[in-house]
């Protein structure tokens, strides 16, 4: 059995130039370095992927090699969100009430409180 393939971004010239991070179709993390125009397209784009011992270069689109997918392709790393979500006491259950997540721990705070059986308001990360 295979494993799946994890969905990533498209590769983002733009937001790779302004910082964004960026990943390899294997899932290694790779870091934008530069892009040098007068360069022929499939080597525009220089990146230091992790585990390389060179800088490497790639097309505008991300490719590692034009026209044909490589485990070296880049893409936009997924970014993380942090939401808070209330855990509520039912009968002999604990449960996160009502599935309702807060985009601030004092916003979760101010409905948990309001509830008579909340028992605590905690973090929850996940990937976009």
């Amino acid at each position: 059995m295979t494993q799946a393939q994890p969905k990533y971004k498209p590769f983002d010239l733009e937001a790779a130039k302004a910082g964004a991070a960026l990943i390899t179709r294997d899932g290694r993390a790779a870091r934008f370095v530069a892009y040098v125009p007068e360069e022929p397209q499939t080597f525009r784009v220089l990146a230091h992927v992790t585990g390389e011992r060179h800088t490497m270069h790639f097309c505008d689109n991300g490719a590692f090699l034009s026209g044909e997918e490589n485990r070296r392709d880049l893409f936009m790393a997924p970014t993380k969100r942090t939401v808070w979500v209330n855990l509520y006491r039912v009968g002999e259950w604990v449960e996160v009430g009502s599935l309702r997540a807060y985009d601030t721990e004092a916003e979760a705070r101010r409905y948990g409180d309001a509830a008579p059986k909340a028992l605590a308001t905690l973090p929850l990360e996940y990937a976009e």
